[in-house]
């Protein structure tokens, strides 16, 4: 794998780039001018961010649970963009979902991003889309799409649009690669060699005792309390992916492990997923010498790190990596997790839900 020509001109041009931008639009609007969305018809997401920047996450926030979700779904299936030399745009174009809840919604955005100088930035916009209410039957499942729990609307979701999650890729990633070069203090001027030299996977298992263990010995407020949730909630099946790459360059050959952690859901979705992750300083000293597919909050710097995560579809999985210098032999690190299934209350409005789908069906 050779990635030198692009790595060169990618550190030349650094400099010269201003600081991060990114604008999202729906339908080419991107100001707080009403989009008008009507359900069925075909919807335009485009995302424009300034050369060599890259988004991490996203976060929506609306007043309606189902129509949040459904934005951080179109927005999570699109593909992610590595560090680009030149202004990229990413278009995803589909049918608006088939029930939506009417009236008029903000919609506010908050892009998690680096910039070219590699800090990490947010940036926020806000977008107002306008859904039109239809027949009576319509205006009753608007009603209960409006007062919808977040349980009830990641099973609808489901539901309509076939929802599933994406693998993370097991090679590095460009981005995983120019953070280990800036890390190094590398100038990497000639082609350079990449190849795996091992590869592992175990599967974790976790009982309360341990949790409580944990729990115990430690003395952050914040731990405790997450773990407190964990202990209530349903555990995941929980995966771990070694990959071991040697990195030859004419500075000298690296090595650089990437470790990709699977958290999986049973024959019922996993909602309100809380994630603690406990990295060994085997594997890093500290939090700062990872690089994470997504940001997580850290909990200590030693490093303790967590993830939320809102759902994982039934027999599904969520994944998310770090990837640290040097040669790790051995995933020793422990994951904390626990989601909760969709309750008895979810179900049964899901079942009035349907009945309203199926009599409007009946009548078109």
């Amino acid at each position: 794998m050779k990635w030198g020509i692009f790595i060169i001109t990618a550190v030349l041009l650094m400099g010269a780039v201003s600081a991060a931008d990114i604008s999202f639009s729906i339908n080419g609007i991107s100001d707080q001018t009403p989009v008008p969305i009507n359900p069925g018809e075909d919807v335009t997401v485009e995302i424009i961010q300034a050369p060599f920047t890259y988004i991490y996450n996203v976060q929506v926030e609306t007043d309606n649970e189902l129509l949040r979700q459904v934005i951080e779904t179109t927005l999570d299936e699109f593909e992610r963009t590595d560090r680009s030399l030149i202004e990229s745009a990413t278009t995803e174009t589909r049918p608006a979902p088939p029930f939506l809840p009417g009236g008029t919604h903000e919609i506010t955005l908050t892009f998690q991003y680096s910039d070219a100088q590699f800090q990490e930035k947010t940036l926020s916009q806000t977008i107002i889309l306008d859904i039109p209410q239809g027949s009576s039957r319509e205006k009753l499942l608007n009603w209960l799409l409006s007062i919808l729990p977040d349980d009830v609307a990641s099973e609808l979701i489901d539901r309509l649009l076939g929802r599933n999650l994406e693998p993370l890729p097991r090679d590095l990633t460009l981005e995983e690669l120019l953070q280990f070069a800036r890390q190094e203090g590398l100038d990497i001027n000639v082609d350079y060699q990449i190849k795996k030299v091992a590869s592992s996977n175990t599967t974790q298992e976790l009982d309360k005792e341990d949790i409580e263990q944990l729990e115990k010995n430690t003395d952050n407020t914040d731990l405790q309390k997450e773990l407190k949730k964990i202990k209530r909630r349903t555990p995941p099946t929980i995966t771990k992916d070694l990959n071991v790459f040697e990195i030859t360059t004419k500075n000298g050959t690296y090595n650089v492990s990437k470790i990709v952690v699977g958290i999986g859901s049973g024959k019922k979705s996993l909602n309100r997923l809380s994630i603690i992750e406990v990295i060994p300083k085997e594997i890093a000293e500290n939090a700062n010498l990872l690089t994470f597919s997504e940001l997580p909050d850290v909990i200590e710097i030693d490093p303790i790190v967590k993830w939320n995560f809102d759902h994982v579809p039934a027999e599904d999985q969520k994944e998310y990596s770090y990837t640290v210098q040097g040669e790790v032999e051995e995933v020793n690190s422990t994951t904390y997790s626990g989601g909760k299934e969709p309750s008895a209350f979810a179900e049964a409005i899901l079942n009035v839900i349907d009945k309203v789908v199926a009599k409007e069906e009946t009548k078109e």
